[in-house]
């Protein structure tokens, strides 16, 4: 923010602030000179017109009326500092900005700088993030980080979180892996990639022109009535962006980066948990880390080693020895000779894409309490493991320029894969949903960096208001049973059993006969198939149906009234939670939708139109069907004053 403007003012000058104060401000900058009205929708373009011009033709700007201050904000001729400590905050995290003066949007200089400042930082967050899955780093999730707050300045920039002790290593790796990038640049082979990566979105987002909704139109509008942002034609993007591109050097990247770095100096944001202040460093141990960075000598980086040339060789087809077909949505339903189901609709509601989820009955509720957690987080290591002969950083490497990803989960009641992928990618979608059936990965950087961001919340889950919240709704819904806790205990997390992670990822995995595939998007029904005949009906199969596990505690009888006492300031939150057992047949699950919207327009009129009392009331109706039909109901009123 501006210096000496805090966004939310502080309480002498909410004091003081009077009703002709307000008044005024609105008078000054709420004025039709200043306005815009956009309308983008499915009407009639003369009768909306019309509305606009009824409602806003007549209104005249005042007589005088008060200059708009130009407030420019620009580099920075010396380091700066922000330490910032939270006391209901367990995160601790290295924010490292470059502010600089905004760029003219409206010229093709801009863009091409703005491209080459994107790819570099784009390759810097890959070296770090590279480090950190090999277990090489005291950081984990690095990335790109700005705080564009402030129009006339942009301040592009890395971040990466940490334990509070290990702040002032990671603001040494952030600030000398920019150092390094200006000392040696970048490689071709890294470039490729980054712009691999962009090229790819370029595609996808102009095959999707034509399924852009309205309020995606409007906010380019907006945009260009408030800072002149072009709006080109997709076409005209897309060549534009692609041109750029292919025109883009190694070379050319490295010394926009360095042109631009070296004309300002950074901004190093700091920011941990009140409990650790004692572990986070101050100005002084900062500024010295900053001025060693600047003058280190520091090696190039290695070049990458020649990745394997395809995920998995391709199998041979399947019989499918059944289709049928589906009301109402009509989805082709294959029964693989393995005993895989498949059902899939072609749409193209979304230009270019394509969505899968694989469901079969089981869940952790079937496994003994001592292995639940491990069922619980083990989706989520996978994931960060890689797959099959790829580690994660091999894997990511393949896959560049390319869209395609898996994730599976264990849940209460049943195992779950979802995915997605562009269309032109969908046979890696495949192979990805093949792998994770057969060769699965746990790889212990993986769950450290897991643990890493879980345990600060299990440490101080008292001391934060939105987990101790949650922490007691649980606790009364379902009776103090742990495996229902938002977060697991430290000693829960020291305990954590990798080997037999894995093992529980592989058994509720082994047998796809028990899974329906779902496939939704922009491909034709032949390519479908024939990808489900070899990929999915490659796996194994042929084992017996499984039943959904069983045994979720009932919710409480009566009323259950709780206090929860956390965080600091006057600030509190009202929560209700409304649970009961249902037939969730046809016309109740139309019907909760409608509730739904009505209770929160409701809501929204009484408390925050009417009494003023909260700006965030809403409430959420849900239907959950196994492992027992139950619909609940959340209310949930925040920021209300105490």
């Amino acid at each position: 923010s501006y210096e000496g403007h805090d966004p939310l003012a502080d309480e002498d000058e909410l004091a003081v602030t009077s009703v002709e104060t307000l008044q005024r401000f609105y008078r000054d900058w709420y004025r039709p000179d200043l306005m815009a009205v956009v309308a983008v929708g499915d009407f009639d373009v003369e009768e909306v017109e019309q509305l606009i011009r009824t409602r806003f033709e007549a209104l005249e700007p005042p007589a005088t009326v008060r200059p708009r201050p130009e407030l420019a904000a620009g580099s920075f001729s010396e380091p700066g500092f922000v330490v910032l400590t939270d006391p209901e905050s367990p995160n601790a995290f290295v924010e490292l900005n470059y502010p600089l003066p905004a760029l003219d949007q409206r010229t093709i200089g801009s863009a091409r700088q703005e491209l080459a400042l994107l790819l570099a930082f784009d390759m810097i967050v890959t070296r770090l993030d590279e480090d950190s899955r090999r277990g090489d780093t005291s950081f984990f999730n690095p990335s790109f980080a700005a705080n564009p707050f402030v129009d006339g300045q942009r301040t592009p920039g890395l971040a990466a979180s940490a334990d509070p002790s290990d702040l002032v290593d990671t603001a040494a790796a952030l600030l000398e892996e920019v150092r390094r990038a200006l000392l040696h640049g970048f490689r071709s082979d890294e470039l490729e990639r980054a712009a691999a990566g962009i090229r790819s979105q370029v595609e996808l987002e102009f095959e999707s022109v034509r399924t852009k909704q309205d309020g995606q139109y409007a906010e380019d509008y907006v945009a260009h009535f408030l800072t002149g942002t072009p709006i080109p034609s997709a076409e005209s993007n897309r060549d534009l962006a692609m041109r750029l591109l292919e025109e883009t050097t190694p070379e050319q990247v490295s010394e926009t980066f360095r042109a631009t770095i070296q004309s300002t100096a950074p901004l190093v944001i700091v920011a941990g948990p009140e409990f650790a202040a004692a572990d986070i460093p101050d100005e002084a141990t900062l500024r010295q880390v900053v001025a060693e960075a600047a003058v280190a000598e520091l090696e190039e980086r290695a070049a990458d080693e020649a990745g394997a040339e395809q995920l998995m060789v391709r199998p041979d087809p399947v019989e499918i020895v059944s289709r049928s077909q589906l009301v109402p949505l009509a989805p082709t339903v294959l029964e693989l000779a393995n005993g895989v189901r498949v059902a899939y609709v072609e749409s193209d509601i979304a230009a270019d894409a394509v969505s899968m989820q694989a469901t079969s009955p089981g869940g952790w509720l079937l496994l003994p309490d001592e292995d639940v957690l491990e069922a619980q987080l083990i989706g989520s290591i996978v994931f960060e493991s890689g797959v099959a002969g790829f580690d994660q950083v091999a894997l990511a490497r393949f896959l560049s320029g390319e869209v395609a990803q898996v994730f599976t989960s264990i849940e209460e009641s049943r195992e779950t894969i979802v995915g997605s992928a562009e269309s032109d990618d969908l046979v890696l979608l495949f192979q990805l949903i093949h792998l994770y059936f057969v060769a699965p990965r746990a790889d212990g950087q993986a769950l450290d960096a897991l643990v890493g961001e879980l345990r600060p919340l299990a440490t101080d889950r008292d001391r934060i208001p939105f987990l101790a919240l949650a922490d007691q709704v649980l606790r009364s819904r379902y009776g103090g049973d742990a495996r229902y806790l938002p977060i697991p205990s430290v000693e829960d997390l020291d305990a954590f059993d990798l080997a037999r992670a894995i093992e529980i990822q592989q058994e509720r995995f082994a047998d796809a006969s028990d899974f329906v595939f779902t496939f939704a998007g922009d491909f034709t029904a032949a390519e479908l198939e024939d990808l489900a005949s070899r990929y999915l009906g490659s796996l194994p199969g042929g084992g017996e149906p499984e039943s959904a596990g069983t045994g979720q505690p009932e919710a409480p009888d009566g009323v259950v009234y709780e206090v929860v006492d956390s965080g600091d300031g006057a600030l509190g939150a009202v929560f209700y939670q409304f649970s009961q057992e249902i037939e969730a047949t046809s016309e109740v699950r139309l019907t909760v939708p409608l509730l739904e919207s009505i209770l929160n327009q409701r809501l929204t009129a009484l408390l925050r139109e009417d009494l003023g009392a909260t700006y965030s009331p809403f409430v959420t109706i849900a239907i959950q069907d196994e492992p027992i039909e139950i619909i609940e109901a959340i209310v949930e009123v925040s920021g209300c004053l105490l």
